[in-house]
């Protein structure tokens, strides 16, 4: 099966490709967060229709993912459902085929279905289609409250007024008012000849849907889904969906005949006056994907130096809220190339069977980065700096002390800084590298509650949360006796593994900078690691710079500004004193 990195009309794509056929499929996806949230699961999905003989056009909205523009900005929805219509031209010019299908999910259906009214569409597949638009933006206020409370009342955010923000990304309040008139049950609009509805085993909720297909003249198919979690945000990501993905697959190619496939043309990536973007491939076989944002025009002999993006969680390399786009371009408006690489497991890189559970917060995945690293030093350039949040920034550490080509690190919210054990990888609820007031938050959600009486959680799963408390309190009170003992003895404490750590880094030249959030667990891990006076020994060693008011992921506006400004001050290698919070103020006061 081929992937090939493709643009139209400023949209950035990947068409896939095994055979050629009559028929071919242009992907209507989800709107922003869910699109981050399913992309593991869509972009498994386009390889399986394209090795049915259905080639297939996996696409970003304008304003979305890697294609050009803003997602907020006034027009934005009008303008994702009319690059629909100019993605199914581009498939048919570019991979020879007679007819297109739209498969879309959630509110990427009703926008295949809207688009399929202004152009001619062979077939839809409807998977967990939006029906009523009011009930859709509901769900999407309620879930921004939702992420909004986890994150903290100080954290501050500016949506305009009737907008919504959910994790960095924003709908406009223009598009919010466009949605909630969407109706699906009511429409009044041109259907495809064939029409596949997908949804919940045993649901009834897309009756009135299919009956308005039917009086409209569409012949209408339905099939349950068997891996429903894989279809929407989770909280541990699923694996990829391959029975239902060949199903569909399956409904899609019944009757076609397949052919070779058409030779696809060299396509340039996108360019505005500031920069220049071209997918890349890198690693064993390939397997590897990224973005490369250049300075437009600039060759790497002008300036060498590289910030390599690293995966946050499950993201794919866009970042949470898509902030990472918008600081790559930002870079390179400066003068900075960049690299938003994905992982194996995540993102376009290629996947693994278990899901982005076999990526996430492994030390394999080190392999990956020097891969990205070695791709980038053949390109000519020799400065690399690794930016990450969250889990990125565990990697981009474990890859900095492993690789010594590594120059520069910018960390944000670590989640821990060694290798986790395997029962903190299989299930967040229970994992055990949270904060302890995480832990004890946990014991209180009615998610726990409803998975114990489920039976869902085992009590070996009950065990873990007990066993990181008793190890978080049991390592404070032997870090406690220590210090105690040393004291009384006059013996020097042992050196802490981090300190150790950020000497090595030292000793290369590799500069360290660690960027915290108000309330963000990672206090609670660096005070583990560094008790009392340890955290003197950092001076020199790794620069750390509180903001109070940013979120974990730093993806609202301030945030995203605190972050940039550090990301500027690492790579043009100026200094940061030291800076504490207000909040650090006042508990110094007091």
């Amino acid at each position: 099966m081929h992937m090939k990195a493709v643009s139209f009309e400023g949209c950035f794509g990947w068409l896939h490709q095994n055979n050629g056929g009559p028929l071919g499929v242009v992907m209507c996806a989800s709107w922003d967060y869910e699109a981050l949230a399913t992309h593991p699961s869509w972009r498994v999905f386009a390889d399986r229709l394209a090795l049915a003989g259905l080639p297939t056009l996996r696409f970003d909205y304008p304003g979305s993912g890697d294609s050009l523009g803003e997602s907020a900005a006034r027009g934005a929805f009008e303008a994702a459902i009319a690059s629909v219509g100019r993605a199914a031209a581009f498939l048919k010019e570019t991979a020879g085929v007679e007819q297109v299908a739209l498969v879309g999910l959630r509110l990427g259906a009703a926008m295949a279905l809207q688009a399929a009214s202004q152009s001619e569409i062979a077939a839809a597949v409807l998977i967990r289609p939006v029906l009523r638009g009011k009930t859709y933006i509901a769900e999407q206020r309620a879930l921004g409250k939702i992420i909004a409370a986890r994150e903290g009342a100080h954290i501050r955010r500016d949506p305009a007024p009737g907008a919504i923000e959910i994790e960095g990304f924003r709908l406009a309040a223009d598009a919010v008012e466009a949605i909630a008139a969407l109706d699906l049950t009511k429409s009044d609009y041109a259907e495809p000849p064939r029409v596949l509805v997908v949804g919940e085993a045993g649901s009834r909720q897309y009756d009135p849907l299919r009956e308005t297909l039917l009086v409209r003249g569409a012949l209408v198919s339905r099939i349950d889904l068997a891996e429903v979690a894989a279809w929407g945000p989770a909280p541990v990501p699923p694996p990829p969906p391959l029975a239902d993905a060949d199903r569909i697959a399956a409904w899609l190619a019944e009757g076609l005949a397949p052919r070779m496939a058409w030779p696809t043309p060299d396509i340039p990536g996108l360019q505005t006056p500031g920069f220049a973007e071209t997918a890349v491939a890198f690693g064993p076989d390939d397997r590897l994907t990224g973005i490369l944002c250049r300075p437009r025009g600039a060759a790497p002999a002008e300036d060498r130096r590289v910030v390599v993006f690293l995966n946050t969680g499950a993201n794919s390399h866009i970042g949470s809220g898509r902030s990472f786009v918008d600081h790559a371009r930002a870079l390179a408006e400066r003068g900075v190339a960049s690299l938003r690489m994905d992982c194996l497991g995540i993102g376009d890189s290629q996947w693994l069977r278990e899901g982005p559970l076999g990526a996430i917060h492994h030390v394999a995945r080190v392999a990956d980065v020097s891969a990205g690293i070695d791709w980038l030093r053949r390109a000519g350039f020799d400065e690399v700096s690794l930016v990450g949040v969250c889990s990125g920034a565990f990697l981009a550490f474990q890859s900095a002390l492993a690789d010594p080509r590594v120059g520069r690190i910018l960390i944000a919210n670590p989640s821990f800084w060694r290798p986790p054990p395997e029962e903190a990888l299989a299930d967040p609820l229970t994992g055990t590298h949270g904060s302890t007031s995480g832990y004890l938050s946990k014991l209180t959600t009615p998610l726990f509650w409803r998975r114990l009486a489920s039976g869902d959680l085992t009590l070996a799963s009950m065990l873990s949360i007990a066993r990181a408390l008793v190890e978080r309190q049991g390592r404070k009170f032997a870090q406690g006796l220590a210090a105690t003992a040393a004291k009384i003895s006059g013996r020097s404490r042992p050196q802490s593994p981090l300190v150790a750590q950020l000497r090595t880094l030292a000793r290369r030249g590799c500069e360290a900078r660690l960027l915290l959030s108000g309330g963000d667990p990672a206090h609670e891990t660096l005070a583990a690691e560094l008790p009392g006076r340890d955290r003197a020994a950092l001076d020199g060693l790794l620069t750390v710079i509180d903001h109070a008011n940013a979120d974990h992921a730093f993806v609202t506006a301030s945030a995203r500004g605190q972050f940039f400004d550090a990301l500027e001050r690492l790579i043009d290698g100026r200094g940061l004193a030291r800076a504490v919070t207000d909040a650090g103020r006042r508990r110094r006061a007091a």
